[in-house]
């Protein structure tokens, strides 16, 4: 048996790299669907997300325990992340003041003008707005003390 050159850290043998890598696997005809400019531009010119994207609010006062409210965090925290860079800026990139404004009701117009409330909520907003305006059915009944 001949000679082993023990090598060290110092002393590397010299490693030619792979040069032919093959044909790419990349389809170049995705491109626009993955460039985060244009996807960010389609949503300004028509309010269109990536599929798949949900916002949800709702009340969530009947949580049970820690790892319930650990999920709702999570996906609150994920659904501020999903909004584009001017809104998040707009609440100083901070979930906590983006919650507060889109709790209060006086802020719905606001919301309206950032495009956050789709034309259902909206109409079911409008509705519920309108149902608290009526008179009630039934007449209140007066109380006369002698």
């Amino acid at each position: 048996m001949g000679v082993r050159k023990i090598y060290s850290a110092y002393d590397r043998p010299a490693v030619d790299g792979i040069r032919d890598f093959g044909p790419s696997a990349t389809k170049q005809e995705f491109k626009d669907e993955c460039d985060l400019n244009t996807l960010m531009s389609r949503y300004r010119d028509v309010g269109l997300l990536p599929a798949g994207r949900t916002v949800q609010y709702g009340d969530f006062t009947g949580v049970d325990d820690y790892q319930q409210a650990q999920n709702i965090i999570l996906a609150a925290r994920d659904q501020f992340n999903s909004l584009p860079s001017a809104q998040r800026e707009r609440f100083r990139n901070d979930p906590v003041e983006f919650l507060k404004f889109v709790s209060e009701k006086g802020n719905i117009a606001g919301m309206r003008e950032l495009g956050m409330l789709s034309d259902e909520a909206v109409a079911r907003l409008d509705k519920e707005a309108a149902d608290k305006l009526k008179p009630p059915e039934k007449p209140l009944e007066t109380i006369v003390i002698k």
